[in-house]
């Protein structure tokens, strides 16, 4: 887990490699005809008045024609020559502005619902335009490269609404094609997308007259010159629902059972973190206000403020909270928030807040921002399935200049409780999406609660500082 740069940085999706294509006229993936796929599965994912988002949508027909059925369209497109054709070519008038606080100039038809947002596909999410009720994928997945796919599919899974559907085509063919469109397996598509979607197939088909593949020198019917077999192209419909984990809380009972019984050694630390200590000037400056997520009853609470700054903790355990005070010696005024299920309890002689109760319902409205994060095993702790819940609850408490300390362990094997691994790739996909992240420090740990009881014989240990994109 070097620096957080994408491997993918020098391989597709750069700005000027689409507008070279457009300015070049190299555009064979332009279609002179609406879709036939969207037409004839329209009403499988489409409903009245829906908005639709199209991502790299080109000049496409299928935008005209869904705006003319009735629905709110928005697409996404790196050529401004694409764009302005559009709109130029289907009669229809249009404004343009910049977006106040995003990279992206807009393009909004005045006699059609169509918005058309200029810039990078992978910077805009749902902070930027919004919710949307239907996705019509009709080749921009196949268009990016599969290095890629995760990091599509996460953004997906942020913009579509929780009841929303996606109708994505795609397609398979045998031979060598360097792409795009790149070719990806049914296999392919439900592991890269099942994580966060339900998926069904609605139809297939074999294609024999799409232009890439005589590009490719890929035939497209019969048998090839020798004895190489018959190749062909399928299309692939799939008719995608959203799925949204139901442990959208915090097992409490868990917790609380972990705290009443004792069995903390796999998590707290007698003495303040060490790597807090050693990296403490990397992401704080004089008078902060710090926040600690799942701080249970860590000295690193009073060591922070010993140190000058405001600390707040969330806590889900009234034991580990209660021990906290009690082992430093410190008197504390308890009270319950007025309007967010948390019970409060303020030090009365030190900067020290905690917050009691379920962290993944905590938010700025609550708590207000922060300049700095100590996430000394909060995201280690909870479940891999509340992480994209987790690193969306952090984005909204932390202040634009903020700076974030994350610890964090990767290993191989599968444990039976807390803590769980992170990967670079879970990292991207979690934390990619909002914060640069850079590694300060890593190594091999082989001592350790946890990897004794789960018979592990060593993890890796990353000490990672982030700040918003």
């Amino acid at each position: 887990m070097s620096n957080m740069q994408s491997a993918t940085e020098d391989v597709v999706m750069k700005e000027g490699d689409w507008l070279g294509r457009w300015n070049n006229r190299k555009i064979a993936f332009h279609n002179l005809y609406v879709h036939p796929d969207l037409m004839k599965h329209e009403r499988k994912f489409l409903k009245a008045n829906d908005k639709v988002y199209v991502p790299l949508c080109g000049k496409s027909f299928d935008l005209n024609y869904l705006a003319s059925e009735g629905y709110d369209v928005i697409g996404c497109e790196f050529s401004e020559t694409a764009i302005i054709e559009f709109f130029d070519e289907h009669s229809i008038k249009y404004e343009r502005s910049h977006h106040p606080t995003a990279p992206y100039e807009i393009f909004k038809g005045l006699n059609k619902k169509i918005t058309i947002y200029k810039g990078d596909f992978f910077g805009l999410d749902s902070a930027i335009m919004g919710k949307v009720d239907a996705v019509w994928d009709r080749g921009s997945f196949v268009a990016i490269h599969p290095s890629q796919q995760t990091k599509y599919v996460v953004l997906m899974h942020d913009v579509v609404n929780p009841t929303g559907k996606y109708l994505l085509v795609t397609f398979f063919y045998q031979g060598s094609s360097s792409g795009p469109p790149y070719s990806i397996t049914g296999k392919a598509i439900h592991d890269v997308f099942s994580r966060y979607f339900n998926i069904s197939v609605v139809e297939t088909y074999r294609n024999e007259e799409l232009g890439f593949l005589k590009r490719a020198s890929i035939p497209y019917a019969g048998v090839t010159e020798g004895n190489d077999p018959i190749t062909f192209s399928f299309i692939m419909c799939s008719h995608v629902t959203v799925k949204y984990n139901h442990e959208d809380t915090l097992n409490e009972e868990y917790w609380k059972k972990i705290w009443e019984n004792g069995q903390i050694h796999d998590f707290h630390h007698a003495n303040v973190h060490e790597h807090l200590i050693k990296y403490k000037d990397h992401f704080l400056h004089q008078n902060c206000r710090v926040f600690i997520p799942l701080c249970g009853k860590s000295v690193d609470l009073n060591y922070l403020a010993e140190c000058g700054h405001e600390v707040v903790g969330c806590e889900l355990s009234e034991t580990a909270i209660l021990q906290f005070f009690q082992e430093h010696s410190m008197t504390f005024k308890q009270s319950q928030y007025p309007k967010a299920p948390f019970e409060v309890f303020k030090a009365a002689d030190k900067n020290i807040t905690i917050y009691k109760g379920d962290f993944l319902k905590l938010n700025s409205s609550v708590i207000g921002k922060f300049d700095a994060v100590w996430d000394q095993g909060a995201f280690i702790a909870i479940h891999p399935s509340q992480r994209l819940k987790y690193t969306d609850i952090m984005k909204d408490l932390i202040s634009l200049d903020g700076k974030y300390l994350l610890f964090s362990l990767q290993f191989d094997g599968v444990n039976s409780a807390t803590p769980y691994s992170v990967t670079e790739m879970d990292m991207e996909e979690t934390f990619g999406r909002y914060f640069d992240v850079s590694t300060l420090e890593t190594y091999q740990k082989t001592e350790s609660a946890f990897l004794k009881r789960d018979a592990l014989s060593s993890a890796i240990v990353f000490v990672s500082l982030l700040k918003l994109k």
